[in-house]
């Protein structure tokens, strides 16, 4: 009779991992000004020029920021992967679009809207509002956008919204938040 040890190895928190995929957007080479050939393109333009021309055009796309989109409701989940986002891939000069899906009347199809104070769910405009608002204390100077959306299922929903507004990442909880 040995020694029985419980049988939790297989639920081991370090063996969990994150994975995020992040896409830069295709950079466009320009097209040299005079018709010549390939000889007189590599005779006027040195490698050094054709470097700092990559480096401008990958400092503009920097400068321009992406469209970072945050899927919140008010589970704590949720309020995780805001500070998530915040402490790991939310930038200065990234804008930061924090949507609410909320389920839709039977007649109506889905849209995807700004949200004001007089929409039509008061409870998802202070959610997404006080989340606003802790985003910015965070982040001082961090462009911050609140996004409605009303649909029947929450992933062509979320989905529909990310294509609208132009989103370059999309940052969803991890667990059921209220439904």
């Amino acid at each position: 009779m040995g020694r029985g040890s419980p049988r939790l190895a297989s639920f081991c928190l370090n063996r969990l991992t994150t994975r995020v995929r992040v896409r830069s957007p295709p950079i466009e080479h320009s097209k040299p000004i005079s018709g010549g050939n390939k000889s007189d393109l590599s005779t006027n333009t040195t490698k050094a020029e054709k470097k700092a021309r990559e480096v401008t055009t990958k400092a503009a796309w920097f400068v321009a920021g992406r469209r970072i989109m945050i899927v919140v409701d008010s589970s704590q989940e949720a309020k995780s992967a805001v500070h998530w986002a915040l402490t790991h891939t939310v930038q200065r000069q990234d804008t930061v679009v924090l949507l609410y899906v909320c389920r839709s009347a039977a007649n109506q199809g889905g849209e995807v809207g700004d949200i004001d104070q007089k929409g039509t769910n008061p409870r998802g405009y202070e959610i997404l509002s006080s989340i606003k608002n802790s985003c910015q204390m965070k982040k001082p100077g961090l462009e911050v956008e609140i996004v409605s959306a009303e649909g029947e299922e929450k992933g062509p929903t979320i989905m529909g919204a990310a294509k609208k507004q132009g989103i370059s990442l999309l940052v969803l909880a991890t667990g059921s938040g209220p439904r």
